[in-house]
């Protein structure tokens, strides 16, 4: 049985966020690998075969993207929520830090990351431009926790 994902996008996402997609070259149903995935999702110009086949992009939004980071090691920080206050877009690192939010009306936006452990991080004026990838990298401190009281 072959399935055809372009028609399916509900199930793409949940094959894709079940980690269900090989990592070494295409797999039986036809779903790229993840760094295929990233490459395709953080492309800055124009779009890929893969996001005109794959993810339901609305004409004249953009996407942002980057990474969220240990501010004291560097590496990337998985499950970090990273959200645009006061709107329904919102994303999540994956376990390498990466981010993407799809579908991003144009204009410019605060955008805040956090996560448990961290001091979350606002960026505002964060421009998004329609039918491109606008990055916005993250670099989270420790959070220090408060002594208990005496």
């Amino acid at each position: 049985m072959t399935i055809d994902l372009r028609t399916c996008p509900v199930l793409l996402t949940v094959v894709l966020c079940a980690g269900l997609a090989f990592s070494g070259g295409p797999d039986p149903v036809g779903i790229p690998p993840p760094d295929t995935i990233r490459r395709a999702a953080l492309a800055d110009s124009g779009t890929t075969d893969f996001q005109r086949n794959f993810i339901p992009f609305l004409p004249g939004t953009g996407r942002l993207c980057g990474t969220v980071s240990d501010a004291r090691t560097g590496k990337g920080l998985p499950n970090i929520s990273v959200r645009v206050p006061g709107k329904e877009f919102q994303g999540t690192t994956l376990f390498d830090g990466y981010y993407v939010i799809f579908n991003l009306p144009p204009g410019a936006y605060s955008v805040r990351a956090a996560g448990p452990g961290f001091s979350g991080v606002t960026r505002k004026g964060v421009r998004i431009v329609p039918d491109s990838a606008t990055r916005q990298n993250f670099k989270l401190t420790p959070a220090v926790p408060k002594p208990p009281p005496p």
